[in-house]
């Protein structure tokens, strides 16, 4: 797989007046996925509201409908110009359509992000200097069907955990906590360094340094909050490294978005041979946590 990026300098997206035939999005929870969704949906001939729910791991939920991807894989086989509206979609979602587009043979997908102008803050903690935010509610980690393996069969000489890490400490320490077996690993803990404005690398630092210090990751990697293109081939750098015949590279993608759609591409690369797999904690996003624009992104998949 490769990847085109297209970015604004600004609020407005200036890409012009494009078109797909066929556009899926989650739901809306904020104005930046209002504006986001609205953008898609307006280029595209037919809109698609896609979630993805632990409960029904084999199965998206398709305008409220349960949806199996073979059906979703046959409706993108006779589309040519597709869409995923990530600002909306979670990590998940993504990863089922980028799998079904492949099996479907496009060519290409086209995915849109919108960067936020600032993140919500608890309300308790609000204050200039409090780092942190009310960005989700965080569940049980869940494996993912088709990207989870036993991480208790993986052997330690042939496992490599990387966690794209964000502002949620908390969630890196419940997958260290909950799955016991990636302790002995190589681990890698990796930034979005630049973040998407200038200091805001430093909250994702700062929040969870004690956690990599505590669960002895002996790696940090950098990598821009926004490039889908840099983490995608970070991955694959890290999944060569000191590469034996049966390396599997596991996968938590905590960070940006940018970063779950790198990790997404990923998967779906080294899906064969159990060289690959998902650490999940799926969890529900906060309403309203986010405030403004602050840039667009399209990033053109090539498959």
């Amino acid at each position: 797989m490769r990847v085109k990026t297209f970015s604004s300098k600004g609020p407005e997206h200036g890409f012009g007046a494009l078109k797909w035939q066929l556009a899926f999005h989650g739901a809306d929870i904020d104005a930046r996925t209002k504006a986001a969704i609205s953008f898609v949906a307006g280029g595209a001939s037919e809109s698609l509201c896609v979630q993805f729910s632990p409960d029904q791991p084999d199965r998206l939920q398709v305008n409220a409908r349960r949806t199996s991807l073979l059906d979703i894989t046959k409706k993108m086989s006779v589309k040519n110009d597709v869409v995923f509206e990530a600002t909306s979609l979670g990590t998940v979602e993504v990863l089922f359509l980028l799998r079904a587009a492949k099996a479907a043979k496009l060519r290409s997908v086209d995915c849109v992000y919108v960067e936020p102008h600032e993140y919500a803050k608890d309300a308790y903690l609000d204050t200039s200097w409090s780092r942190d935010y009310s960005l989700s509610k965080s569940r049980r980690l869940e494996g993912v069907r088709g990207f989870a393996h036993r991480l208790s069969d993986i052997p330690a000489k042939d496992a490599r955990l990387v966690v794209f890490l964000g502002y949620e400490a908390a969630r890196l320490a419940q997958a260290c906590e909950q799955e016991e077996a990636i302790v002995s690993w190589n681990k890698y803990a990796v930034f979005g360094v630049p973040g998407y404005a200038p200091g805001w690398e430093m909250n994702s630092i700062a929040n969870n340094v004690d956690a990599l210090e505590r669960y002895k990751f002996e790696s940090v990697r950098y990598c821009a909050a926004s490039s889908v293109c840099g983490a995608f081939d970070l991955l694959k750098s890290i999944h060569a490294e000191g590469r034996s015949d049966h390396a599997c590279t596991v996968v938590a993608p905590f960070g940006t978005k940018p970063h779950g759609i790198a990790s997404a591409m990923f998967l779906v690369e080294n899906s064969e041979y159990q060289a690959s797999s998902l650490i999940y904690d799926h969890p529900e996003k906060s309403r309203n946590r986010t405030s403004l624009v602050r840039r667009w992104h399209r990033y053109r998949i090539e498959l």
